[in-house]
């Protein structure tokens, strides 16, 4: 597509889509007989005016070139792409359009925050980019990498409109997220993470399950690559479907004492209606770790619309040593500036008594979790004092019923309070 180029994203991305059309016609050319090859070129002539309406002036004589370079008759389908290729390249489709008319917004932004991803990148943007959906915008926001993911991305960008790629300073995934989002101009908002892949539907999938309904968000499953082994494990926590409620699309209504439990904050499975986010003024922490629960969850409390689209689309790589996941002992409290930051909206918006059971329980497992996954003692150490003297009252966790809590979390924290007591001994 290089020679496609026009210096203008918004065109280059309407070529891109052109591009896939034509495509996808083309591979149903040879399933008709020789008399219905106008049948093919008339789709073809709807098919792009359906999407880009400003070329429905077109002069009749670019037309009559396409048709031209279409109708010929190959004998195999790489025979039939070169005609194909050779139209796009001569931009007649363009003939029309000027910057002040063009008002194309792609379906979807993905926004993929890059900090040293170069051994996974690749694979990570030819997932993206091989999506059968094919208009969106990727904007990928180098996050000050020291490696060469900083070039990766710019190769990219220069092979296909749809990639943007943007840099920062190296400041954290939730700057970045915030970064690419202020950028974003879709009508649906993707994060994905750079050393994870994706299957080629993911987009399609939950952008239909979120236009089926109106959703504000839509949620699908997701599986482990375990980096060390090469071998993919299940997930199933990631996607809770036993707690489920029967109804869809559901929300906070119809299942306020588990609504948490559903999923977990990692936003790379779920798909988020742009206007849903800005008009409720959720974003993206500026901490180095869980900076997703607040925005995640918060979307969740606070949507009306939620729907489902229960399989495995997403892939994501475990055991990766530059991974946020690897260890949390530089910064070993964020996870407690996320739940103050949840709960305090929670409250703002009146909702947090109809959640306060899903909150403890959220607020358990995310303490207790970040407890057992510190690297250095003196960390955890400090983190369980915070919980046992402060966190159990500030959260709410004091005084629940045990029916409230994860059964193994909740018999960790009294065996905890047991080793406190008997510490005071």
């Amino acid at each position: 597509m290089g020679a496609f180029k026009t210096g203008n994203k918004r065109v280059d991305v309407m070529g891109t889509g052109i591009f896939a059309i034509m495509k996808d016609l083309s591979k149903r050319f040879f399933t008709l007989p020789s008399r219905g090859a106008n049948q093919l070129l008339a789709e073809l002539e709807t098919s792009i005016i359906k999407q880009f309406p400003q070329l429905r002036n077109m002069e009749q004589k670019d037309v009559q070139t396409a048709k031209s370079a279409f109708i010929s008759k190959p004998s195999n389908k790489k025979s039939l792409e070169l005609p194909i290729c050779s139209l796009i390249n001569q931009r007649w489709v363009f003939s029309q359009l000027s910057d002040r008319d063009i008002t194309y917004k792609p379906k979807v932004s993905v926004v993929l925050p890059v900090f040293n991803a170069e051994p996974y990148l690749e694979q990570c943007l030819d997932s993206i980019l091989a999506q059968t959906l094919w208009d969106f915008e990727l904007i990928c926001v180098d996050d000050g990498s020291s490696d060469n993911s900083l070039a990766i991305l710019e190769h990219y960008s220069k092979s296909d409109p749809r990639v943007i790629v943007l840099h920062q300073d190296n400041s954290n995934a939730g700057v970045a997220r915030n970064v690419g989002m202020e950028a974003a101009s879709g009508e649906y908002l993707m994060f994905l993470d750079a050393d994870d892949f994706f299957e080629p539907d993911l987009l399609l999938q939950l952008y239909e399950s979120c236009i089926v309904c109106n959703a504000d968000i839509s949620i699908c499953a997701a599986d482990r690559l375990n980096n060390i082994t090469k071998q993919f494990e299940q997930a199933s926590w990631l996607l809770n479907t036993s707690i489920l409620p029967d109804c869809r699309p559901f929300s906070r209504i119809n299942c306020p004492d588990f609504l948490f439990q559903i999923v977990t904050p990692c936003p790379w499975t779920k798909m988020f209606k742009r206007s849903f986010i800005i008009n409720r003024g959720i974003h993206f922490q500026s901490i180095k770790r869980s900076n997703d629960l607040f925005f995640v969850y918060s979307a969740l409390a606070l949507s009306d619309r939620i729907n489902i689209c229960n399989r495995i689309l997403v892939h994501y790589r475990i055991n990766v040593p530059t991974s946020l996941q690897a260890g949390n002992s530089s910064s070993p409290f964020d996870f407690y500036y996320a739940l103050s930051a949840l709960q305090l909206k929670l409250k703002e918006e009146d909702i947090y008594n109809e959640l306060e059971s899903s909150f403890a329980c959220l607020a358990l497992n995310t303490i207790l979790h970040n407890i057992d996954t510190q690297i250095a003692p003196e960390s955890a150490k400090l983190v369980f004092d915070a919980f046992l003297e402060r966190y159990i009252y500030e959260f709410d966790i004091k005084g629940k019923p045990k029916e409230v809590f994860t059964p193994f979390r909740y018999e960790q924290y009294q065996n905890m309070l047991v080793v406190r007591n008997k510490s005071r001994e």
